[in-house]
């Protein structure tokens, strides 16, 4: 069974160029490349491959990313940080 027949309240309805088209919880939102840039070289099928993560949040298990479903409706209240794990940063921000 596939993610569309199994996960209704949380899915990838299309990808252009510009980002992508989510649904969640029956409420619909654009998402762009620029707001979210690790979607830019992700597969195909692992883009459409989201999860819902109660009701607050959602999930894309392969690209190892989760939004907060409030930062799809607020995203000036949730700037993004890509944490790169072969970068190490300074406790003191050095």
């Amino acid at each position: 069974m596939n993610n569309y027949d199994n996960n209704r309240t949380a899915r990838v309805l299309s990808i252009n160029k510009d980002g992508l088209h989510l649904s969640v919880l029956e409420r619909e939102y654009f998402i762009t490349h620029e707001w979210a840039p690790f979607f830019i070289d992700a597969k195909v099928c692992d883009v459409f491959d989201v999860k819902l993560l109660g009701r607050s949040g959602i999930r894309w298990e392969k690209l190892d990313v989760d939004l907060e479903i409030e930062s799809l409706d607020h995203p000036e209240r949730y700037p993004h940080t890509v944490k790169d794990p072969s970068v190490t940063q300074s406790p003191y921000g050095l």
